[in-house]
């Protein structure tokens, strides 16, 4: 075991044929160079111990069963030639697809684009969780001026807010200012503790908030906000919808190929029915 390990931690190589035997099930037999190219390099010989053990562990199991299904198993059942030809081709029209989407794809989606499927799809966005659009600071609790702060969030202009902001980065604080960012209100109360039963109505009746922990205070000012069950505006649904519309042109691009293909098989009296 130790002489793989440092084998696999590319120190010294392991001077035997097949490297050191770690374990034997039945008539089969596992050597350390097996498990070293399955499992490559590691940083430390801690991790190739834990490393090495799993593996061996999980060799040892699959080897009983397929020692155990080789004898219950009958022939036909154990051949397996057609899955295997099978997958194999899929395989290999995957990485055709692939590499043809890599070479010829145009992923170049235009706002007009996106605006358009928006527009002719909006009964497909449906919000499924409250979203907002909001800024906001979070800074030590324990800072001096910070009464001073909430005056100058409160008040909002640019002067107070670039002010507020250095002052934030200078106590190693956090903030939040992309006004047109929607942001999910499940996500916001993972970073602020805003506790609340009722979403919804804490939306319609808070907007500007100051609240504290054991730690930070947190200045958020709710700019908008939209409920569940309404529709998603376009810029939430913008990364969404651009994927979409590339997904689309994926499947019709790779459609056309294989009938272009097919055509030109046809053609050159490549296929023949009989």
């Amino acid at each position: 075991m130790l002489l793989f390990i440092v084998a696999s931690c590319g120190k010294k190589k392991v001077q035997e044929p097949y490297g050191k035997l770690l374990a034997t099930v039945y008539d089969q037999e596992l050597y350390a160079s097996e498990v070293g190219s399955a499992l490559g390099n590691f940083n430390s010989p801690e991790d190739s111990i834990l490393a090495v053990k799993e593996f061996v562990n999980a060799w040892i199991k699959q080897t009983i069963l397929l020692h155990k299904a080789e004898n219950v198993l009958s022939d036909d059942e154990k051949d397996k030639t057609l899955e295997l030809d099978q997958y194999l081709n899929d395989l290999l029209i995957y990485e055709l697809q692939q590499k043809l989407i890599a070479q010829k794809l145009d992923t170049s989606i235009s706002d007009i684009e996106i605006n358009r499927y928006y527009e002719n799809n909006k009964s497909n966005f449906e919000l499924k969780e409250n979203i907002v659009q909001m800024i906001f600071f979070k800074l030590p609790t324990d800072i001096k001026g910070l009464d001073k702060m909430w005056s100058q969030f409160q008040r909002g202009n640019q002067n107070d807010l670039e002010e507020l902001t250095f002052n934030t980065v200078e106590n190693n604080g956090n903030f939040f200012r992309d006004e047109d960012v929607w942001l999910s209100f499940d996500d916001v109360v993972k970073e602020i503790p805003i506790t609340t039963y009722n979403q919804e109505n804490y939306l319609n009746n808070n907007k500007l908030i100051k609240l504290s922990d054991n730690k930070y205070t947190y200045f958020v000012k709710i700019l908008n906000f939209k409920i569940r069950n309404s529709s998603s505006p376009l810029e939430f649904e913008r990364e969404r919808i651009r994927n979409i519309i590339l997904n689309k042109r994926k499947v019709a691009m790779l459609i056309k190929y294989e009938e272009d293909l097919k055509k030109d098989a046809e053609i050159n009296n490549k296929i023949k029915i009989f």
